[in-house]
């Protein structure tokens, strides 16, 4: 009974904390606002990292939640009365750069550093869950948008009071065994991934933002069936896979997600091409969430694992945000869309091709002897 209670409260408290905050992105909202996040974001979870290793862990998460939901607030008020305005711009970055502690640092840290082994299905299983909790609290958000704001706080700081930092002694994970060229190659491997990481992103981001397509487009994606099916979908996947064919092998799914996206989104398509690229692409962000703190750990073991996480987990959001900035960029001055054009998806192949051999250079020559 020790050992359940034990295992289960961090699970418990991240699905309180996560879920709101998927719930408060399930809305429509304009390019401009989806770049503040992504930015926000990339400031976030760096700022996040060093608030778990610093500060008070649940004095911070507390204050994390309280402020998320301060922006949340200022996004939906100014959305619902006055449009897109400053309000719902300083709402928006609030929320980016506490969601990056609050969705990415502390579940990083209190699942794939807590359990000896399924830490990558459990990783999965909580996003999946959260991602799907999500959907039916956007609507209530919509509709009971002030009353769902404070029951959003209050689940969200009581999620915070299940979290336990450490875990004890017969949860712990085993000391992995580090190479000894652990100190003087870490810049480097940090750089790989880094690149391997943002490029990934680059690639698979690209297709989705597109102002062309035949149905509604917002970077957190409408609740639509198929949307849905692919955001739940996707971080289970990738831990499943992950956790019975190896870290590498969840790379590599990533890869594919991304060339798929790729692949079914080109000038002519047909309607069967537009539901492989809608589902691919949800799918691959929610991947992202499962592989990239994965992918950390077993790079650089738990010695160095939360000081590179900070460091490597920005390279997702800035990726994005540098194919939205260059997407944007070709829809205003060029007036089309650049990943429509079969030079731009071949470039993005070749970027995908680069991707996979970076990625296995990186886990050649990682830092621990496992996986």
């Amino acid at each position: 009974m020790l050992r359940f209670f034990y295992c289960t409260r961090n699970i418990a408290g991240l699905i309180l904390v996560i879920s709101p905050l998927a719930g408060f992105l399930y809305i429509d909202f304009n390019f401009t606002l989806s770049m503040i996040f992504l930015c926000s974001l990339a400031a976030g979870i760096p700022l996040g990292s060093a608030c778990y290793n610093f500060l008070n862990f649940k004095l911070w998460t507390s204050l994390a939640c309280i402020a998320a939901c301060l922006g949340a607030f200022l996004l939906h008020t100014d959305l619902s009365e006055t449009g897109i305005g400053a309000s719902a711009a300083f709402g928006m970055a609030f929320l980016g750069l506490y969601a990056g502690g609050l969705a990415a640092v502390v579940p990083a840290n209190l699942l794939v550093s807590w359990f000896r082994a399924s830490k990558t299905i459990l990783t999965g299983t909580v996003f999946s869950v959260s991602i799907l909790l999500g959907i039916p609290w956007a609507a209530l958000m919509e509709r009971y948008t002030y009353p769902m704001l404070l029951i959003s706080l209050a689940l969200m700081l009581t999620g915070t009071l299940f979290f336990l930092q450490q875990p004890p002694m017969f949860l712990s994970a085993p000391v992995l065994c580090e190479d000894i060229r652990f100190k003087a190659g870490r810049r480097s491997m940090v750089i790989k991934l880094f690149v391997f990481i943002m490029a990934v992103s680059f690639a698979g981001g690209l297709p989705i933002f597109n102002p062309e397509e035949p149905y509604p487009f917002d970077f957190f994606i409408s609740p639509t069936g198929l949307f849905i099916l692919g955001l739940a979908a996707g971080p289970f996947i990738a831990g499943l896979l992950s956790e019975f064919k190896g870290v590498y092998s969840g790379c590599i799914f990533i890869i594919f997600l991304a060339e798929l996206s790729v692949f079914s989104f080109r000038d002519g398509q047909m309607v069967f091409q537009l539901y492989i690229h809608a589902f691919s692409r949800v799918m691959f962000l929610s991947s992202m969430r499962v592989v990239i703190p994965i992918t950390i750990y077993y790079t650089y073991g738990p010695g160095g694992y939360n000081s590179c996480l900070g460091k490597v987990y920005s390279a997702f959001p800035l990726g994005l945000a540098l194919a939205g900035a260059i997407s944007g960029y070709a829809s205003v001055f060029a007036g089309t869309h650049t990943i429509s054009s079969q030079t731009a998806s071949i470039f993005l192949m070749l970027l995908l091709i680069a991707c996979f051999f970076t990625i296995f250079s990186t886990w050649k020559h990682r830092f621990i002897l496992l996986k």
